[in-house]
């Protein structure tokens, strides 16, 4: 989520709101549709601003805020596993595609990313420090919403609580488990809503460079084309957009609790 992904390339930041602004990012991508960042300014342990493409032609409603603070909230409240992975440029491109950049394009001399995984919730390109789990976090409050309609962006106000307990010192082993997660705490004046479970998930099996791939083929099949040079040079045009929309896609899925199926029903 930030210019300068590559481990140790960045100024340090506070894991507590720079693990908040993730899961800020995951909400507001469920409940606004705004899958992309643009930028995250995580200024100190209890206060952050994270800013995201928004096409809305209004700010988002004080309930929208309520609701992407909940779903913020419920995922600390699910104590996930936050992990953080050194990975070679070509390989992380390879196997999440360029989506992983979200609005932020990496200077081509970075050539170690720092992948982050949330749970099996989201995984991107973005700099450390976080912490080891959600339910580290504490109280998520998305304070305010600053709309900047002529740049198509949406900057999300975000303070953490002082002194807020965690939820617990071991995160969860997986998002898909059976059971129930546990209520959001019973701090605030309002009564607790469900928690947004994580549906169970099957692997993918295939690279959405491969997906992109099969996609093209199957259109092109279809079209009665088969000159190999075509197919050649209509794949080195569209390929990697259309990997980028698998991957903004999926990563939509996640955030949704869904598992995309690589394969037809």
């Amino acid at each position: 989520d930030d210019e300068m992904a590559s481990k140790g390339a960045a100024k340090k930041r506070p894991a507590e709101t720079n693990t908040a602004a993730q899961l800020v990012k995951i909400a507001a991508a469920q409940v606004l549709g705004t899958t992309l960042t643009v930028s995250a300014d995580c200024r100190s342990k209890t206060h952050a601003r994270l800013v995201v493409e928004f096409n809305g032609s209004d700010v988002p409603s004080r309930d929208q805020l309520d609701l992407v603070q909940k779903i913020a909230n419920d995922l600390v409240q699910q104590n996930l596993p936050v992990k953080e992975v050194a990975v070679a440029r070509a390989d992380a491109e390879t196997q999440f595609g360029k989506g992983i950049y979200d609005k932020l394009p990496i200077p081509e001399a970075v050539q170690e990313l720092n992948i982050v995984t949330v749970g099996e919730v989201s995984s991107n390109c973005c700099p450390g420090p976080f912490l080891p789990s959600t339910g580290q976090v504490g109280s998520i409050k998305v304070s305010r919403a600053n709309h900047r309609p002529k740049k198509q962006e949406l900057e999300l106000v975000i303070d953490l609580e002082e002194g807020a307990a965690p939820v617990a010192s071991s995160p969860s082993s997986s998002s898909s488990s059976s059971s129930a997660p546990a209520p959001v705490s019973g701090k605030s004046k309002k009564a607790a809503s469900p928690v947004v479970a994580v549906a169970p998930k099957k692997e993918i099996a295939q690279t959405p460079e491969q997906m992109a791939a099969s996609i093209i083929d199957q259109v092109l099949k279809a079209a009665n084309i088969s000159d190999q040079a075509l197919v050649d040079s209509t794949k080195a045009k569209v390929l990697s957009s259309i990997s980028h929309d698998i991957v903004t896609a999926l990563n939509d899925y996640y955030v949704k609790g869904f598992k995309a199926s690589t394969r037809p029903n």
